[in-house]
């Protein structure tokens, strides 16, 4: 099992520190990983950057995520982190269309 680390900065509401609580149990029910807080490969910030939540693509990587988002925009921020991009932006625009968590 490959341990990745996170920091949850003070910035995190307690609503959206359960989501991306739930988003690392989705991932480690698929991935063999385990999510270890206390550490500098995700760190995590609640703020309005940019109007958008946003994340660095791979690890270390920070996650911003807007007040308020509900748990899908961790799972797809964390996505990112972990090096998952947008299928238009690999090279297959016809799958942005899918249901997926990275469309």
């Amino acid at each position: 099992m490959t341990p990745i680390t996170y920091t949850i900065t003070d910035s995190i509401t307690p609503a959206t520190r359960a989501s991306i609580l739930n988003a690392h149990a989705a991932i480690e029910a698929a991935l063999d990983v385990e999510f270890v807080e206390g550490g500098a490969d995700i760190t995590y910030i609640e703020a309005d950057t940019w109007g958008t939540s946003a994340a660095y693509v791979g690890l270390p990587s920070t996650v911003w995520l807007l007040p308020g988002e509900d748990g899908m925009w961790s799972l797809h921020e964390t996505g990112h982190a972990l090096g998952l991009r947008h299928p238009h932006e690999v090279g297959r625009p016809e799958l942005d269309m899918l249901d997926s968590v990275m469309s």
